[in-house]
């Protein structure tokens, strides 16, 4: 239940009001939260001889030290390139990454209520990053045609950085459209951005979120102590245990609004961004992949700031939570730098790495939507297979805890409110502060028919996303949620070909009732045939009934632009008559109720109406003669009418779609099944015409089904090694730049090893020449190289390089001493030896 709060105490005042996910294991929000509450770890595990059939080299797989592991998603070599409108030569070129974000990005418009054709009628921006994919480089560099408009239009459709243009371009969205890349924090950095477009007045509607596909999708790596790779398959932050994170595929996406626009437009808040800040860590750490201390904490002070809320009242932090040795320790010790010491131990800690891996460029959203999903359910989430905290953190004496089980969350003097962080490489850190919904209160709306109609572009497709709806309603017990699910599907949804519908109706005793409508005459195709809606004896009726029959129909002419005619017979007439506006319905009324007494009633003055026709029910248009006399529509309750002398002369046969009013045998269809009739078989309904005294708050319906069209990925290109090389570091420099001054005095290699060694690190850095005693870092190496350099080590000597001796002195000397003494018999090389060798 939402808390109330002051409506000028937002903060920086936005809404999330929709939401979508394709992670590991999760297609759908609930998907995802089951994931999290379970405590899942949702990688996935490849058979080694499988990695090979995929063309993945031999040797490396069988290395004991390969971890044939990863966390992927589903859907990767399908797409459903005609609802997007690509053709499937364009399909075929279009990076994986691009493919999957448009249907999650679809998804979290299509969840927050704006997946209809009011997308096209409000500026709505897109925000987004993907990770860069060497490997799909490669595969469609092959693939380039030498003709230059061809590889102009494939290069763009193969291009991660024109995501977000491709998106708004095949959605029709004219917002701002932005394609970021900050790393690791891609995605929360695109939420940033959404952010202050939102404010600045650029959109209304805004679409933020991040992907990482990773080629090939079975895969693996190379683990080595002491970096970022985990040694056992399995990301485990804040832990004792913790051996380095696991990368993996994953798309994310979340749609923001102004929050005043998001409370009078009855959107669906599910949650309230109070702060999102930024920053970078410039010169402040060890090297540029290394996390900075003093950057995160300026950065969650600065948030908290500009939140305007005490550290106190956080109540959940969705860390960035890597799993390393250097990275967590460093992240704990900003937040409590942030944080303080004082509040005992009542915030919890998380991260959603635990439970899918890194999803690098989309890591930062699934960390917002984990903590979005955490306050609607008002539940502190568990943090996956946690066992002990890293001792290199003072867990008891800070303001946090980690918990290992889920946590009712109650809501206390303040709304729940959680932060999230996401850090790149390279410095670029992102913090937001979100809390609760609040509890406005909202004008009272009018109920309309619950008919659930469903369309498709394909028969299948239509017919599996009526069975999610299906699911969905019986979850349902409130008419309100009701009324609110039809609302959105009625109105918030793109109307398609093929078409069914589901009316619910309430039994006699209290249960609902679900009946599926199916087209009758072809789908796009209206029925030619008359519209009826039956009824009793029009006199025999009660005076609220006749008053509910004439009020329904009135409304059905409104929302049917179709319907041209009304016809009618006997007293039934009457009705029409008041229908259509020829008389009054006052009069018509307490005509009839004269009538029921067995009196013969005044004929209420009459006028003719252009934009209803007046027929019988035999479609035979009343004449402004018979609509004149008395003696006609006395007839009509008597039985007695006669046709109108002129009748047979100027008689008009009424076409298209009318409401008869008729005597029948058996209960007629309510209105909700005409309607539901009406809309399958092809008819255009305006559904807001039932509710003109206001629309139900938002309710999201199903996703939509895509169509799984296969579009594999390109073929994997052969790697052509020269036979003489024996290092692992292909030799990709050209050349090199000049040795820079250094603090350390330079000392020349001086024999076969120390030239190898120093050898790798030239090729490495890109630097010549290195001297025994230089820093791997002060010339510019960092950690991703140095995993490359131990990787060339191990590949040119046969040892393992121990990565964390290596990072306390990174140099060649010491590499070179820490091989003399792992494999004496083995390397004759020793330093200062060089006669040894001979």
């Amino acid at each position: 239940m939402s808390v109330a709060c002051d409506p000028t105490d937002f903060g920086m005042g936005l809404a999330i009001v929709g939401m979508a996910v394709r992670l590991p294991q999760s297609e759908t929000l609930e998907d995802y939260w089951h994931t999290i509450v379970g405590k899942k770890a949702c990688q996935t595990w490849f058979d080694k001889d499988d990695l090979i059939d995929e063309g993945w080299d031999p040797e490396l797989v069988k290395n004991p030290a390969f971890m044939p592991v990863k966390p992927v998603i589903s859907g990767v070599e399908h797409f459903d390139a005609d609802f997007f409108g690509y053709s499937r030569a364009e399909a075929a070129h279009l990076d994986p990454k691009t493919r999957v974000f448009h249907e999650v990005a679809y998804h979290a418009l299509e969840h927050a209520g704006y997946g209809g054709n009011i997308r096209s009628e409000i500026p709505i921006g897109v925000f987004a990053g993907a990770s860069e994919d060497p490997e799909w480089l490669r595969r469609t560099s092959a693939m380039l045609s030498r003709n230059s408009v061809e590889q102009f239009e494939r290069g763009v459709l193969a291009h991660k950085d024109l995501l977000a243009q491709l998106v708004a371009f095949h959605l029709d969205l004219h917002g701002p459209a932005y394609t970021l890349y900050t790393a690791c924090s891609t995605s929360l950095a695109a939420v940033h951005m959404a952010a202050q477009s939102l404010l600045f007045g650029e959109c209304d509607v805004a679409i933020a979120g991040g992907v990482t596909i990773d080629l090939p999708i079975k895969s693996g790596y190379l683990a080595q102590e002491g970096m970022i790779h985990s040694l056992d398959g399995y990301c485990r932050p804040f832990d004792a245990a913790a051996k380095g994170t696991l990368f993996g595929d994953g798309a994310c996406a979340v749609v923001l609004k102004r929050l005043q626009d998001a409370v009078a437009d009855r959107d669906h808040i599910h949650a309230v961004v109070r702060a999102v800040s930024a920053n970078n860590d410039g010169h402040r750490k060890v090297g540029f992949s290394a996390p900075s201390l003093q950057g995160q904490s300026d950065l969650i002070s600065t948030t908290l700031a500009m939140a305007d809320v005490d550290p106190s009242t956080i109540g959940y932090v969705e860390t960035h939570g890597t799993g390393t040795v250097i990275g967590d320790p460093v992240e704990f010790d900003a937040l409590v730098e942030a944080f303080g010491t004082t509040l005992g131990q009542r915030c919890a800690l998380g991260s959603v790495k635990a439970n899918i891996g890194h999803t690098h460029a989309a890591a930062g959203v699934a960390g917002l939507i984990k903590s979005v999903l955490a306050i609607e359910n008002a539940t502190v989430p568990p943090m996956a297979h946690f066992q002990a905290p890293n001792p290199n953190m003072a867990l008891e004496q800070s303001p946090f805890y980690i918990p290992t089980e889920p946590q009712v969350w109650p809501a206390e003097m303040t709304p729940r409110r959680a932060a999230v962080s996401s850090f790149g490489i390279g410095g670029t850190n992102l913090h937001a502060i979100i809390e609760q919904a609040p509890n406005f209160p909202t004008p009272s709306a009018s109920q309309g028919p619950l008919v659930y109609p469903v369309s498709a572009q394909t028969e299948d497709v239509a017919k599996e996303l009526a069975e999610r709806l299906q699911a969905q309603l019986s979850t349902l017990s409130k008419r309100d949620d009701f009324s609110r699910l039809a609302f959105c599907l009625q109105t918030k949804r793109r109307e398609f070909p093929y078409r069914l519908a589901i009316v619910v109706s309430e039994g006699k005793e209290g249960q609902w009732l679900f009946e599926k409508v199916e087209p009758t005459c072809g789908a796009n195709e209206v029925s030619g045939s008359v519209l009826r809606l039956r009824h009793e004896n029009a006199v025999a009726l009660s005076a609220c009934e006749r008053d509910t029959l004439v009020s329904q129909a009135k409304t059905l002419i409104s929302a049917v632009p179709s319907i041209t005619s009304i016809a009618g017979q006997g007293d039934m007439l009457w009705l029409a008559a008041a229908v259509a506006g020829v008389m009054e319905s006052e009069g018509i009324l307490s005509a009839l109720a004269f009538a029921q007494s067995g009196a013969l009633p005044t004929v209420p003055s009459r006028h003719h109406t252009p934009f209803i026709v007046l027929s019988d029910i035999n479609g035979i248009a009343i004449t402004p003669d018979q609509l004149a006399d008395d003696g006609f529509w006395i007839g009509q309750l008597t039985n007695t009418a006669q046709a109108h002398p002129a009748c047979s002369e100027n008689k008009r046969t009424v076409g298209g779609h009318g409401l008869t009013f008729g005597l029948a045998e058996t209960q007629s269809p309510g209105l909700e099944r005409l309607l539901a009739e009406l809309w399958v078989n092809g008819g255009a309904i305006d559904w807001r015409v039932f509710h003109s005294n206001g629309v139900p708050s938002h309710l999201a319906g199903p996703n939509y089904p895509f169509s799984r069209t296969p579009f594999p990925v390109p073929p994997a290109v052969s790697q052509q090694v020269s036979p003489s090389s024996d290092s692992a570091l292909p030799k990709e420099l050209t050349s090199v730049n000049a040795r820079p001054d250094l603090s350390s005095t330079f000392r020349p290699a001086e024999n076969q090893t120390e030239l190898l060694v120093t050898g790798l690190m030239e090729q490495m850095l890109g630097i010549a020449p290195v001297g025994m005693d230089d820093d791997f870092f002060e010339l510019g190496g960092h950690s991703l190289l140095a995993t490359k350099l131990a990787i060339a080590i191990e590949k040119s000597f046969g040892t393992v390089l121990e990565i964390a001796n290596f990072l306390e002195v990174p140099t060649a000397a010491s590499i070179c001493s820490f091989l003399a003494s792992a494999t004496p018999a083995q390397f004759p090389y020793n330093h200062g030896n060089e006669e040894a060798n001979t």
